[in-house]
């Protein structure tokens, strides 16, 4: 059978007993399930890939999903050589079986389904729920259908995927050329958790520390750190708020409503990121909130999210964005480059 080719459940059961001749890949005993290596509700399409599958016993079914078997494990000893990934997370990452990530400090992050029950049962037997960072990655907002921008490495939605947003009132915000920074009461951080100190982020530590016990426990805030110049200068001033909110996230995992999010930035002093649309979703009409003639110089393009809260596991189908062609215009990251602030 050829790689890679998406199956009906039927033929997914079919092809990997088939090709692990009903036998567990781990001990060699009669095998009794067949598991997908990345849970199926990772996938938009189920992901009944034969390169996703492995038959297994029942005492390493057990084992699999308490995640004291890790996913590599069973990939080598089914010989699968193929990684193949759910389209939202990236090669350069390791994931157990439920898509939560590996970080440096041996640590994971919660991801997508976390707090489903059969998840949370299955790790607490394992014995790894104290092991999860209180961090939350912010996600990758996937691009727009009529996205300019799109790098190799970026997720584009496709036509079909805008379905939720239709008839629905949605936000579109300026997408701001900046750090996307994550916000707790205990700590702050940049899109990559594990990331070293910048000198950068000093202003937003500040700025910080003066709210901080005032973010509900549980809660974060995540927005875009402006104090260095990337690519788009901007002139906040010698005393300006360098910093913007777009989202903030409640102790179950769930992005508040805008309307929510915005009374508690009042509460908090946070500036919210420059708003272009409110209204029910109307592609003709977000088409035309960037203009590259009149918009190149001074905006990266717009972001579209619900106006009405969402799960983080929704987040994919809740959010996207348009980029300008070419909106990076340095030749070196920012982070490597002179430090020029947005003054």
């Amino acid at each position: 059978m050829s790689i890679s080719i998406l199956l009906t459940p039927s033929q997914f059961q079919d092809a990997v007993l088939v090709r692990d001749n009903c036998t567990c890949v781990i001990c060699k005993q009669p095998g009794a399930k067949v598991v997908h290596l990345l849970d199926k509700a990772l996938w938009s399409d189920g992901g009944f890939y034969r390169e996703n599958g492995a038959t297994v016993c029942l005492e390493h079914d057990l084992a699999f999903k308490r995640t004291t078997l890790s996913v590599e494990e069973v990939r080598k000893a089914a010989g699968i050589s193929t990684v193949l990934l759910p389209e939202h997370l990236s090669v350069d990452h390791k994931y157990d079986c439920y898509g939560n990530q590996f970080i440096a400090n041996g640590q994971r992050l919660r991801g997508d389904f976390f707090e489903r029950p059969d998840v949370q049962m299955h790790l607490g037997e394992g014995g790894f729920l104290g092991d999860f960072s209180l961090a939350v990655s912010c996600p990758s907002t996937p691009h727009l259908p009529w996205s300019e921008g799109v790098q190799r490495d970026d997720k584009q939605m496709r036509r079909q995927d805008l379905a939720n947003f239709i008839g629905k009132e949605v936000i579109a915000s300026e997408k701001r050329d900046g750090e996307n920074n994550t916000l707790y009461r205990e700590m702050l951080h940049a899109r990559s958790i594990s990331g070293r100190h910048h000198p950068s982020r000093d202003w937003l530590k500040n700025f910080w520390n003066s709210f901080r016990y005032d973010i509900p426990q549980g809660y974060r805030i995540c927005g875009e750190g402006l104090w260095a110049r990337h690519s788009i200068p901007y002139s906040f001033g010698k005393d300006g708020v360098f910093f913007e909110g777009f989202s903030m996230w409640d102790d179950t995992n769930r992005c508040l409503s805008w309307d929510e999010t915005m009374l508690y930035f009042e509460l908090l002093g946070i500036k919210p990121v420059p708003v272009l649309y409110r209204g029910i979703f109307d592609e003709d009409v977000i088409k035309k909130l960037y203009d590259p003639k009149r918009d190149y110089d001074k905006s990266e393009g717009y972001v579209i999210r619900l106006a009405e809260g969402f799960h983080y596991s929704q987040f994919r189908q809740s959010v996207c964005k348009y980029v300008r062609k070419n909106h990076v215009q340095t030749d070196k990251h920012w982070m490597h480059s002179e430090i020029v602030p947005n003054i």
